[in-house]
């Protein structure tokens, strides 16, 4: 090969591996590598998450500026590819008092508020969700008998907005779609967790537990802290922290990522319990999501999903069975329910926020009365029948009319 030649393709190399640098997302007191931390494009849009050592994903110039978020810390902007580290300040969660009365309480209900953000592409159309939801579980304890309660949440009340973009650029935005691609209704919180025996201290400690191809949990303990991150993915074992979402899934779903993060305080020397959780965060990617899909996009398009999402546990309180029955039949409404985030949680970036005020801005009554229901989606409920059940029925009334005769 000439030397020009050889010059030329190393300058190219060169070149091409400078244009693909990304920076590093690190704690700004240590200096520490933020594993699995998400990142986001001008536009709020989910663009990856970073590496085991902090290395934010490729973007291309015109998704920066980025946003990095990370379950403790404050959100970080990216400003421009040339930036090379990422500096995120811890910030410190006030977990809400907890309520004791006296009694036979043994039923902890929690309340969180839900800020989620989830993205449904295919090859000529993205679809993105911001939505915030307020949720509760039902944790029962050993004393609670057989009351089960629920560890999956429940909606109290939720708000959406969405944003349709075409590959020809043009977009638009509404509260409202027909289809249901989040991911988030699915991941539950644990009741009671067992921490590794290297974190059965009092001070600062960490562990690793590797899966078969990669660290499937990392355990972070700073006094009565402690912190998890898990890579569902990287090992079956790691499954039982989402047993709901593969029993949901459909087979033709393929899970390209999982990450789950949970952050609790007050935290025991060998447990952590659901009274203890402060926030969870998690990302999850898939390729293809649910047989509803199926009705808005060609069967043959394939199609990506991923969701990223914030929980902050607003209130905490001791119930007795009798009362949490009553309250798991009679849920509050939503407008008394509410949708308050917690003062700490970190506000939206300017592009999600621009959505939401563009959302706010529409009559949805006037649209919505323009809208022609897609038959196809339509429930049928008791004492319905579709057409093919009332054609069957009127075949069946003539043969039993004619052998009558």
């Amino acid at each position: 090969m000439p030397i020009r030649s050889l010059l030329s393709t190393l300058l190219l190399l060169f070149a091409l591996c400078a244009s693909a640098r990304t920076a590093t997302a690190v704690d700004a007191a240590t200096g520490e590598p933020l594993p699995a931390a998400s990142v986001f494009d001008r536009r709020g849009n989910v663009v990856g998450i970073c590496s085991d050592n902090g290395l934010l994903p490729y973007a291309p110039d015109n998704a920066y500026p980025l946003t990095v978020r990370y379950i403790g810390y404050a959100p970080a902007t990216v400003a421009s590819p040339a930036m090379e580290r990422v500096r995120l300040h811890e910030i410190s969660y006030d977990l809400p008092e907890i309520t004791i009365a006296p009694g036979k309480r043994h039923v902890l209900h929690l309340t969180a508020y839900v800020r989620e953000y989830s993205t449904l592409t295919t090859y000529t159309d993205t679809i993105f969700l911001f939505r915030e939801k307020t949720v509760d579980f039902m944790i029962p304890s050993r004393n609670a008998g057989k009351y089960r309660g629920w560890t999956q949440p429940r909606l109290l009340a939720s708000r959406s907005c969405y944003r349709f973009s075409s590959a020809g650029g043009t977009d638009s935005v509404s509260n409202r779609f027909g289809q249901h691609f989040s991911w988030s209704d699915w991941i539950g919180i644990p009741a009671a967790v067992d921490l590794p025996p290297r974190l059965h201290t009092d001070t600062a400690a960490a562990d690793t537990i590797r899966g078969r191809y990669s660290p499937s949990s990392i355990w972070r303990r700073n006094a009565d802290d402690v912190s998890i991150d898990i890579n569902v993915l990287a090992d079956t074992a790691a499954r039982r922290w989402v047993p709901a979402l593969f029993a949901h899934s459909r087979r033709d779903v393929e899970f390209t990522d999982l990450r789950l993060k949970y952050t609790f305080a007050d935290a025991g020397r060998y447990s952590v319990t659901a009274d203890n959780l402060q926030a969870m965060t998690f990302n999850i990617e898939t390729n293809g999501r649910g047989g509803g899909i199926y009705n808005q996009f060609r069967r043959n398009e394939p199609y990506f999903v991923s969701t990223y999402a914030e929980l902050y546990v607003t209130d905490r309180t001791y119930i007795t069975v009798g009362e949490a029955k009553k309250l798991e039949k009679h849920p509050p409404k939503a407008d008394e329910a509410g949708l308050l985030a917690p003062d700490f949680a970190p506000a939206p970036d300017a592009g999600v926020l621009a959505l939401v005020e563009r959302v706010d801005t529409l009559d949805h009554d006037r649209l919505h009365r323009n809208i022609q229901p897609d038959q196809r989606l339509m429930r049928k409920f008791k004492g319905q029948v579709g057409p093919i059940t009332a054609l069957r029925g009127a075949i069946q009334s003539l043969l039993k009319k004619y052998r009558g005769h």
